[in-house]
């Protein structure tokens, strides 16, 4: 038995250490070096890897995608490094995230330890899952994971695909179906996704290299999960690092990749698909330009994410406000009155009278009977964390009064707005938070203070909703002891349910973050786009399955750096 512990130690050295470097070319000013297939700082990160590993192991073999075979194996046990400096390279250079530093050790062909490091992935603090043989489970950032298997296809089935599964949606949806996708730019993290249970399989259309798979492939065999190849052969090494995985990658439990394999897939070198013009675009990253705060990044994801969870109609409005303010970097009340005016064009599921009204050009509201446009307030405050907030007071206001021109429901906005932002910008806790919210009420004072008390005493008769869905979020803010607490006593609650729960889930996620949302929840929101058979799809404008890039896109439109 071979005791792997310094081995392990020298590689997640090494994986750092090439994420370090990979992670400042990710921002360098124009976008990394080289090209879509083959950036500079690759070969750097791999020298900085080798130079690691053989110092420390100078016996052992080493081979990596950039330089090759450099160093002959002369261990009697037969081991050799397999190293990717950077899988993923496409995805990285276009400016997405997820692409992972890739470290595999053999022994006489057969992965023994795998470190996978997605150094700028979900955020710049990175994401590293790593296991040796002898040494435990799967590790995820330093703590133990394990995962159940599912033995049955069906709608809650996670598959990990490539950046390009949006591309051709439609398509991919209904051949998947039910299962449900993600989109990630390296398979040697979705690999590591599923042995750490952030998905059930994955898969590859292409060949796939040995470096691209071989620590993706230890951390799966370590979780009891197979890799096979397009024939459904059980992935092989040579000695010295060498092979490929032919055809195709399958990569999960052996139900699964059952089901994978009978899928008849388009050949690799099929022309992807040009975006649909017809609907709006689904948020792509601007190359040089990220958020290098994490805390920063999180909070405005997991502003997004809660505001979406319930899947309220209205909701849709707050996700076509974003992508207006990521398009033109401001808001504009022109583009947001089109933009509102074309949502309720698509025949949404239930807009409701009131917006109907509003946006069809009848009379507007003459009082606060209607709290949806609170929830693109949610939108508001992550871009408006970056702007004044006097301008965004302003914003909001104006955005309130498109459809809502009651006064109560323009300070609700704003409040709100201002909450989300403050939360979004200074990583404030719930008290810091609730009490900026105070500071900029001018006529709901009162009730934000009455939030402290405890929760709206009437949820269902004739009340003023917008008042009840903002004294509900406050409440919550302060008296849930976790984002899931306060959404779920949100949804127990009655009254506008889908909306309350919205604009609570868009508050509470600012101020706890992306990770304290959970994990099913997200994946609700970042699956969801139109089920096959849907008799009237909706656009993709309106889908949240970008709702994470989407988030960075609001802060880099409001100025952030």
């Amino acid at each position: 038995m071979f005791d792997y512990s310094a081995q392990l130690d020298s590689a997640i050295s090494a994986a750092r250490e090439a994420g370090a470097l990979l992670l400042g070319e990710f921002y360098r000013p124009g976008g990394p070096r080289g090209t879509a297939h083959k950036a500079d700082a690759d070969g750097e990160a791999e020298d900085g890897i080798f130079a690691a590993l053989n110092a420390a192991f100078p016996g052992y073999g080493f081979r990596g995608e950039e330089r090759g075979l450099r160093a002959a194996v002369r261990d009697p046990a037969g081991h050799c490094w397999l190293v990717d400096p950077n899988d993923g390279t496409s995805g990285f250079f276009r400016g997405y995230r997820g692409a992972a530093v890739s470290i595999a050790l053999l022994r006489e062909g057969q992965p023994v330890l795998g470190v996978v490091f997605a150094y700028a992935a979900p955020d710049d603090s990175g994401d590293l899952i790593t296991w040796a043989e002898g040494q435990g489970p799967v590790h995820r950032n330093g703590q133990p994971v394990s995962r159940v298997w599912p033995d049955a296809v069906d709608s809650s089935t996670l598959l990990l695909v490539s950046q390009h599964g949006d591309r051709r949606a439609e398509i991919t949806v209904t051949r998947l179906a039910p299962m449900r996708y993600l989109c990630l730019p390296s398979i040697a993290y979705r690999l590591a996704l599923v042995a750490a249970g952030e998905g059930d399989a994955t898969t590859s259309i292409h060949t796939l290299s040995a470096w691209d798979i071989a620590a993706g492939h230890a951390l799966l065999r370590s979780a009891g999960a197979d890799l096979v190849d397009g024939s459904a052969r059980p992935v092989a090494y040579g000695r010295d690092g060498s092979g490929e995985c032919e055809g195709r990658c399958l990569a999960g439990p052996p139900p699964l990749i059952r089901h994978l394999a009978s899928f008849k897939l388009d050949p690799p070198n099929t022309p992807l698909p040009p975006p649909d013009r017809r609907n709006h675009v689904l948020a792509v990253p601007v190359r040089d330009r990220k958020i290098a705060r994490p805390e920063c990044l999180s909070r405005a994801q997991g502003a997004l994410l809660g505001a979406a969870l319930s899947g309220a109609p209205p909701a849709e409005l707050a996700t076509g406000l974003a992508r207006c303010l990521a398009d033109h970097e401001a808001f504009e009340p022109l583009p947001v009155i089109a933009a509102y005016r074309a949502w309720l064009a698509s025949n949404p599921s239930d807009p409701g009278a009131a917006l109907k009204s509003a946006l069809g050009g009848g009379a507007k509201l003459s009082a606060s009977e209607d709290s949806s446009a609170l929830i693109r307030a949610v939108a508001l405050g992550v871009w408006g964390s970056q702007v004044t907030d006097d301008h965004l007071d302003e914003c909001a206001r104006l955005d309130a009064a498109i459809t809502h021109p009651h006064a109560h429901c323009q300070e609700a906005s704003a409040v709100l707005a201002a909450a989300v932002a403050f939360a979004v910008r200074t990583g404030a806790g719930p008290r810091q938070v609730f009490e900026h919210a105070v500071s900029r009420a001018r006529l709901l004072k009162r009730l934000l203070l009455s939030a402290e008390a405890g929760p709206p005493r009437d949820f269902e008769t004739k009340p003023d909703w917008v008042l009840v869905a903002l004294h509900n979020a406050f409440h919550r803010l302060l008296a849930a002891h976790s984002f899931e607490a306060g959404v779920s006593a949100t949804l127990e609650s009655g009254g506008q349910v889908g909306i309350n729960a919205a604009v609570a889930g868009g508050l509470l996620g600012a101020v706890h973050g992306r990770a304290a949302i959970p994990f099913a929840w997200r994946i609700d929101v970042l699956t969801r786009r139109p089920v096959p058979g849907t008799p009237a799809p909706r656009p993709r404008e309106y889908w949240t399955c970008d709702a994470l890039l989407l988030a960075e896109r609001l802060l880099l439109a409001g100025g952030a750096r």
